[in-house]
């Protein structure tokens, strides 16, 4: 691929990673983000000297890929393991919170309002553990420690939400299922598949944060490829013509390219 022009469809932290690698390898790249920002679903804002994450908040220990850019980077000093962490559960019009992770005292002086935690009805409790035995069910035939998930293929057309729906009941979707898969994928169950749910819970080690907010990875990779990116650009068209890629149409007018990446949502 080297000497040809690719192109890269969004600043987010797919698109930048996948300039930043290219760049690296001598591709010439141009990465088109139609916003006037980089980092997407990844990134920071300061109000009043506080760094507020948009979007992704947390990162996890297995992610190795993460951790080895991070080391790359040079911002391993701001990873930080999350020792304390509170859920707000949007329940009747307002927030229910509840301790999620902590040590035994700080359950013990949360006890007051775990007991007044009101977040999901009670006839929900059933559906979760029936949800959680069947997938449990399911991961006894995976090899988690070697991370072979072959057992799980059939599941691979299945959405969260239909598995949801099946084994459990519509509490479980929307109790558990749907805050859930916003938080962790930022997506609706009915867009990710059971086997990618289960994957993902099974291998969690905890979490770890950055002590500027996860749009310090954004901004690092961003200052790497900065010459590469242009603003405000919006792609309305990928052209192909004869089975091979031609370019990418914009307001601004025609960029021919070799490669296209889409590095947004599918839609």
């Amino acid at each position: 691929m080297i000497g040809k022009r690719v192109v890269v469809v969004g600043a987010g932290c797919a698109g930048l990673m996948a300039t930043y690698v290219l760049k690296k390898n001598g591709v010439e790249v141009i990465t088109l983000e139609s916003t006037a920002a980089a980092g997407g679903r990844c990134r920071n804002i300061t109000r009043n000297g506080y760094n507020i994450s948009l979007g992704a908040g947390m990162t996890e220990p297995q992610w190795l890929t993460t951790y080895n850019l991070c080391k790359e980077l040079g911002i391993t000093d701001e990873m930080v393991p999350v020792t304390k962490a509170r859920m707000g559960f949007y329940r009747n019009g307002r927030i229910h919170y509840m301790l999620a992770k902590g040590g035994p005292l700080d359950h013990l002086m949360n006890l007051p309002e775990t007991l007044r935690f009101r977040g999901m009805p009670l006839q929900a409790i059933p559906d979760i553990l029936k949800l959680g035995l069947a997938m449990k069910k399911r991961l006894k035939a995976c090899d988690i420690e070697k991370r072979n998930f072959d057992a799980l293929l059939d599941l691979g057309n299945v959405s969260s939400y239909d598995y949801a729906m099946k084994y459990a009941g519509p509490e479980a979707v929307y109790s558990l299922a749907d805050p859930f898969m916003n938080s962790m994928v930022l997506t609706r169950p009915e867009r990710v598949c059971i086997a990618h749910l289960m994957a993902l819970m099974s291998l969690t080690q905890g979490m770890n944060g950055m002590l500027r907010g996860m749009g310090s990875i954004t901004a690092a990779l961003y200052e790497k490829v900065r010459d590469s990116v242009r603003f405000s650009t919006q792609v309305d068209q990928i052209v192909i013509k004869d089975r091979k890629v031609r370019g990418v149409e914009t307001k601004e007018g025609f960029i021919e390219a070799d490669q296209v990446i889409c590095a947004t949502d599918a839609f």
